[in-house]
């Protein structure tokens, strides 16, 4: 499962803390979160992870916007969060503007990946 981030980077702290709390729990499941913003957004992914205790990797676009992952991915550079539930390369499910209301459904199809992974 990989989530695009899209906001300043406290802005994601529900979306960040919902994936750490489904990478623990579901047996197989692996979480990446990519901030869009540049580096000048390391000190804040820092203070995030130690704050929330998050372990999943962290990562940020050395070129912000004009990242050529963005377009590697097909991720629309506007969203402000896209969240890809991927299985060996392939995107299985992918959700855009991820918000509260949509955590449940991100992880059913988490859940229903890995169940079919086993």
């Amino acid at each position: 499962m990989i989530a695009f981030v899209n906001t300043e980077v406290p802005q994601a702290t529900s979306l960040v803390a919902h994936m750490q709390k489904l990478v623990n729990e579901t047996s197989g499941l692996k979480g990446l979160v990519v901030f869009v913003a540049g580096p000048e957004a390391k000190p804040a992914i820092s203070e995030l992870a130690a704050k929330e205790k998050i372990t999943i990797p962290m990562v940020f676009l050395p070129r912000g916007k004009e990242d050529p992952a963005l377009a590697r991915y097909k991720i629309n550079p506007e969203a402000k969060t896209t969240v890809l539930v991927t299985k060996r390369k392939r995107v299985l499910s992918n959700f855009v503007n991820v918000g509260p209301d949509q955590l449940p459904q991100v992880s059913a199809e988490a859940k229903k990946m890995t169940a079919a992974a086993g």
